[in-house]
């Protein structure tokens, strides 16, 4: 069955927003294409604020160093994942905190340019070990929070290996000796957003505190 095509270039005020692809069983009539260059003045104005509002919205949720989300973004997140579980108290989602731990010596023995790419690299590599549905947020300096979707706490443990795995086989990183401590928790539907990151903060400093007995 043919089709004909008619494209639409759209525009506001100069702004190109992109191309509407119409397909019709016989060629567009005038009176077709005047009601659809109507319908466009209506659509153009509302489709640049809403990609206006979506470019901006992204550069308030996102850390400008890393690309990874940033606090606000995290609290929104958590916030959200709290009504989830009032919903559905069996869902399981694990909050990860992870801190790098001689992140202070790369910054003063090679100064802040590098310290920058270090931690570029290391938001990449969590990003690149964890699964599309788990995010990652900027939280501090050198910290980094991870929201685990459909992940009971007993398989953190996994993921956390999975990362000093890749670590290990990045060159850069381990010449800079950059590992990392982590803390985390199973959260409940009773926890708020501040909760959570008070309690894995809590954890952090727990399993900071036993790798500086053990060193």
């Amino acid at each position: 069955e043919s089709h004909f095509e008619y494209a639409v270039m759209l525009y506001a005020d100069d702004q190109y927003l992109g191309q509407m692809l119409y397909q019709f069983k016989q060629p567009a009539s005038y009176a077709v294409k005047l009601r659809l260059e109507q319908m466009h003045k209506q659509l153009t104005f509302p489709l640049r604020n809403a990609m206006t509002y979506s470019k901006v919205r992204q550069a308030a949720v996102k850390d400008h160093l890393t690309g990874v989300g940033n606090r606000s973004l995290l609290d929104e997140t958590l916030a959200h994942i709290t009504a989830k579980l009032k919903r559905d108290p069996q869902k399981d989602v694990s909050i990860v905190l992870i801190d790098m731990d001689n992140f202070k010596q790369i910054n003063d023995n090679f100064g802040h340019q590098l310290g920058d790419e270090v931690l570029k690299q290391f938001a990449q590599l969590i990003k690149h070990q964890l699964r599309d549905t788990d995010r990652v947020f900027r939280y501090g300096g050198d910290e980094f929070v991870l929201v685990l979707e459909d992940t009971p706490k007993s398989q953190v443990n996994d993921i956390v290996e999975r990362l000093e795995k890749a670590i290990s086989h990045d060159s850069k990183l381990m010449s800079l000796n950059v590992a990392f401590s982590s803390g985390s928790l199973q959260m409940e539907s009773f926890h708020t957003a501040d909760d959570v990151l008070d309690e894995v903060d809590k954890r952090l400093y727990e399993a900071k505190s036993l790798r500086s007995i053990a060193n």
